[in-house]
C-alpha cells in the first residue's frame, strides 16, 4: 500500500484523492470522477487548512459502499454507525495528536510536510476503514 500512495502523491494526488483511489482499488474499480470530486476536500476542504481531507475521505468512502444510491437501493443499515466510529477513531488516534482535526494544525502550517504527515495518517485511516468495512460483512 505504501508503494501505491507514494505513486499516487507522486502523480499529484492529494490525501483525499489517495483514499479514493485506494478504495476503488481495493474493489477492482475506477472512477475519475468520483477521485476528481475528491480534489474538493484537499488540503483542508480546497486547500483552506480546514477539515482533514482524510477525515472527510474517509466519510465518502464509508458511504460510497454503504450507503443508498438511489431509489431502488437501501442504505446499509450502519452506515450512519460505521461513518460515527470512523470520525471518533480519527479524533482519538489523529485529532488529539495533532491538536485537531484541521489540515493545517496536522501540518503545523507546513503544507509541504503533507507527504511525511499525512500519508502515515492516510495509511491508519485506510486501514481502519477496509477492516471496518470487512467486519460489518460490507466486504468478503
Amino acid at each position: 500500500m505504501e508503494e501505491r500512495m507514494l505513486e499516487l502523491a507522486r502523480a499529484g494526488m492529494a490525501c483525499s484523492q489517495i483514499m479514493m483511489q485506494l478504495a476503488l482499488d481495493t474493489q477492482g474499480m475506477e472512477n475519475a470522477d468520483l477521485v476528481r470530486a475528491m480534489s474538493g476536500l484537499t488540503r483542508g476542504m480546497g486547500r483552506t487548512g480546514h477539515t482533514c481531507g482524510v477525515l472527510t475521505a474517509g466519510c465518502a468512502i464509508i458511504g460510497l459502499f454503504t450507503g443508498q444510491g438511489d431509489m431502488e437501493e437501501p442504505a446499509h443499515p450502519d452506515v450512519e454507525r460505521m461513518i460515527a466510529d470512523y470520525v471518533e477513531w480519527f479524533m482519538q488516534n489523529v485529532a488529539q495528536k495533532h491538536g485537531g482535526c484541521d489540515c493545517r494544525n496536522i501540518v503545523n502550517g507546513d503544507f509541504s510536510k503533507s507527504i511525511s504527515v499525512c500519508l502515515p495518517i492516510v495509511q491508519d485511516a485506510f486501514e481502519f476503514i477496509m477492516n471496518m468495512l470487512m467486519e460489518k460483512g460490507v466486504f468478503a
